[in-house]
C-alpha cells in the first residue's frame, strides 16, 4: 500500500538547528521534504546531502520567495538565525502560510527564559540576538490565527561550543566564552529529533502548545573546558578576554558580549523540565557525550 507523504517545509535548512531536523525527516518514508536556503552555496550543499528533497531559494525578508516556498505545504519549521529582522520575517511567514490553502501547522523555535517584561531592557533588545530577538518575534506573532506550536529552548545549545569555540581550542587551546553562569545545555541533535516528531505528528496533537525544552544538567565554562581537555587529552583553558572573544566571533563580538552579560544574569532562573525526555522517549544527550561525538572539531 502506498504511504501518504506529508509535505513539510524546512526554512533555512543549512542552519545549526534546522539541518538536524532535515536529517531526521529525510530518513522517514512518510514525508515529502522541501528545503530552502537563500544562497546558491547553501542550496548546493542541500542538494548534495538531501538528493530526495526539493530544494528552493527563500529569504526571510523576501515575501515572494516565501510564498513560493509555502505553496502546497502542510507543515513548516521556522528557526531564524541571530540578527534577523523578526518583525518582517514573522509577517512574511504568516502571510505566506495564510496564502497556502492546505497549510495547517507552523512550528517555531523561541528561546525565552522566565523573565519579566521589565527585565528586557532596550540595551538587550538592541543586540537582536537570542532571547532579545525572540522577544520581538513573540510580539509579532501576537493575535495571529495561523496554527502554531512554539518550542521554547531557554538554554544554550551545544553547537555554540563548535561555532564559537572550536577554532580557538584547535589553535590556542582556549575556550573563549563570555558571561559565565550555571547554564542548562541542550544538544541540537536532540532538538532536531523533537522538531521532526512534532512536524510528522502534525497539528492535531501539537497546535496551540508551547513546549519548554532544557538539557538535564548545568555547567559553567570552566567545567566545560575541563570536559574538552579530558576528551582531546590536552589542557584547554576557559578565557573571557575581549581579544579572544573578538577573534572567535568577529563583527558580532560586541553585540554578543552585551547579550552574554544579560543571558548570564537570568540563566539560572530557568529550571530543568522533563519535556525533552518525554518527547524523545529516552535520556537526552549529555554535554560530555556531545563533546565526545564532535571530538574532531576540537583537535
Amino acid at each position: 500500500m502506498e504511504v501518504a507523504m506529508r509535505p513539510i517545509l524546512i526554512l533555512g535548512a543549512t542552519g545549526n538547528i534546522a539541518a538536524p531536523v532535515a536529517r531526521e525527516l529525510a530518513a522517514k518514508d512518510d514525508v515529502r521534504l522541501r528545503l530552502t536556503s537563500r544562497s546558491e552555496a547553501g542550496r548546493d550543499k542541500l542538494r548534495a546531502e538531501f538528493p530526495g528533497a526539493e530544494i528552493m531559494s527563500a529569504d526571510w525578508l523576501d515575501k515572494t520567495s516565501l510564498d513560493r516556498a509555502f505553496d502546497g505545504i502542510h507543515g513548516a519549521l521556522m528557526v531564524t538565525p541571530d540578527f534577523t529582522d523578526e518583525v518582517t520575517a514573522v509577517a512574511n511567514v504568516l502571510a505566506a502560510a495564510k496564502g497556502s490553502p492546505v497549510f495547517e501547522h507552523l512550528v517555531r523555535l523561541i528561546a525565552i527564559p522566565p523573565i519579566a517584561k521589565e527585565d528586557m531592557t532596550e540595551e538587550w533588545l538592541r543586540t537582536n540576538a537570542g532571547v532579545a530577538m525572540h522577544w520581538m518575534a513573540m510580539e509579532a506573532f501576537r493575535g495571529t490565527d495561523i496554527p502554531i506550536t512554539f518550542v521554547n529552548v531557554p538554554t544554550w545549545t551545544d553547537f555554540h561550543l563548535v561555532t564559537a569555540g572550536a577554532q580557538s581550542v584547535r589553535e590556542r587551546r582556549e575556550l573563549p566564552m563570555k558571561g559565565d553562569a550555571a547554564r542548562l545545555w541542550i544538544s541540537e541533535d536532540d532538538m532536531g529529533e523533537v522538531f521532526a516528531k512534532i512536524l510528522r505528528e502534525g497539528p492535531k496533537q501539537h497546535v496551540g502548545r508551547t513546549y519548554v525544552l532544557t538539557g538535564p544538567m548545568r555547567h559553567r565554562f570552566g567545567e566545560i573546558a575541563e570536559m574538552i581537555s579530558d576528551e582531546i587529552g590536552e589542557k584547554v583553558t576557559w578565557v573571557e578576554s575581549d581579544e579572544s572573544f573578538k577573534l572567535a566571533l568577529g563583527e558580532h563580538a560586541e553585540a554578543l558580549t552585551t547579550y552574554a552579560r544579560y543571558s548570564s544574569k537570568h540563566a539560572e532562573k530557568q529550571q530543568h523540565t522533563k519535556t525533552l525526555e518525554e518527547l524523545l522517549g529516552r535520556a537526552p544527550t549529555t554535554l560530555r557525550e556531545y563533546i565526545a561525538r564532535y571530538r574532531a572539531s576540537f583537535i
